[in-house]
């Protein structure tokens, strides 16, 4: 966000887009693959707009048989109102892909990872799909090649720290274009005094638990913070590089009706309060291996605040009735029907146990988890407190009789 001097003053904060790559300006007129604009070299970043009705941008490139592109169009998400559609032509003039909407995180712009079927040259169009136009309808059309790579998401990312206690986020990935490795996930910005305890989502998985604890001297304050993952990948020239990619986070939006939705947030607050319903939640043992066919138990403590009662449920995973918004689990590994995870009045302790499957259990070395506890506040609304760390190791050899 920056903001810009005009004759009024200071604009308001407005979001910038800021790339590495050469850029080029479209050229009209552009509105047929004969007048197409031509990529002089990839990757490149096109800055175009579309001026009248039903006006569509084309753009002609070289494509090398068997080569992945990647092809995006950053509008929506900088403030313009275009609903753009992405498609590529061949010379032939058959459309081959097209796409409106990014899936996941949601946007109106629009993305493609697109494999050239042979030499030669294509044509990507861009256009808006209800044929609107006009000075507002700016748009960025990014072309280059694609490179293993990651996105990083996560759902309610609040949370509420009494000095001394821990709380779980989660987050889930999606790796792209043949990025297999392990991810490492961190927070920044924390409230001083609250720390997140190291995770990295290992190769097989996909989801992981993120610890937040206040140390027991945290001051009450608050700080929106940002999550995000690092991995390494090879690219194309074989070397190794580090990629950053940061949180798309979606939370809960209700209507007047009582309908739900999920709705992108930009920020994640972290704010350290005056003591809660839980003074702490505690686990033993600290380190859990399990073997294929095999279980494991974990004790889970809570430690009551004067005068609180109510039920406490203990968990692994973040469930609402048949929706699952988290999980630390690495596939193949449950919590077993025998658990003991509904802790009433005076009771204290309950008990996790693990069964991991035979065959379908993904071998982990030392996989940060922790235990959950879930205090009801609303019928849909919990406050969420986690354990102290326990590191899970899934051998890879089964479990003797």
């Amino acid at each position: 966000m920056r903001r810009f001097d005009t004759q009024f003053g200071p604009s308001c904060p407005a979001p910038l887009l800021v790339s590495d790559f050469p850029q080029i300006v479209e050229e009209e007129e552009n509105n047929s693959a004969e007048t197409a604009t031509a990529l002089p070299s990839i990757p490149l970043g096109v800055n175009g707009r579309l001026t009248e009705a039903d006006d569509i941008d084309f753009y002609a490139f070289t494509a090398q048989q068997g080569k992945i592109y990647h092809l995006e169009v950053v509008a929506r998400r900088r403030g313009s109102p275009l609903d753009s559609v992405l498609e590529v032509y061949n010379e032939q003039g058959k459309l081959l892909v097209e796409n409106d909407d990014i899936a996941k995180p949601a946007s109106k712009d629009s993305r493609l990872y697109w494999t050239a079927p042979a030499d030669g040259t294509f044509y990507l169009a861009v256009r808006d799909l209800h044929g609107r136009s006009g000075e507002r309808y700016l748009y960025h059309l990014r072309v280059e090649f694609a490179q293993p790579d990651f996105a990083l998401f996560g759902e309610y990312y609040y949370a509420l720290l009494a000095p001394g206690t821990s709380t779980l986020w989660f987050a889930n990935v999606e790796r792209y274009n043949g990025f297999k490795g392990p991810i490492t996930i961190g927070v920044e910005n924390l409230p001083p005094g609250v720390t997140a305890t190291p995770v990295t989502i290992p190769s097989g998985m996909v989801h992981c638990g993120i610890i937040l604890t206040a140390g027991d001297d945290a001051k009450i304050d608050a700080s929106l913070a940002r999550v995000f993952g690092k991995a390494a990948i090879k690219t194309d020239n074989g070397k190794e590089t580090e990629i950053v990619r940061w949180g798309h986070v979606t939370c809960e939006q209700q209507s007047s009706g009582g309908g739900q939705a999920r709705w992108p947030i930009e920020t994640q607050i972290v704010g350290v309060t005056k003591p809660l319903d839980l003074v702490k939640v505690s686990a033993q043992p600290t380190e859990v291996t399990l073997a294929p066919g095999g279980k494991a138990e974990i004790e889970v403590t809570i430690q009551r605040a004067e005068g609180f009662k109510d039920a406490v449920i203990l968990a692994l995973s973040f469930d609402y009735f048949t929706s699952k918004f988290g999980e630390q689990l690495p596939p193949g590994v449950k919590i077993s029907s025998k658990s003991k995870t509904r802790l009433t009045g005076n009771t204290l302790t309950g008990k996790l146990i693990l069964e991991a499957d035979k065959k379908k259990a993904l071998p982990v070395k030392r996989l940060t988890i922790a235990a959950m506890a879930r205090v009801s506040i609303t019928f849909s609304i919990t406050t969420n407190y986690a354990s102290n760390p326990i590191w899970l190791t899934v051998t890879d050899g089964a479990a003797k009789e």
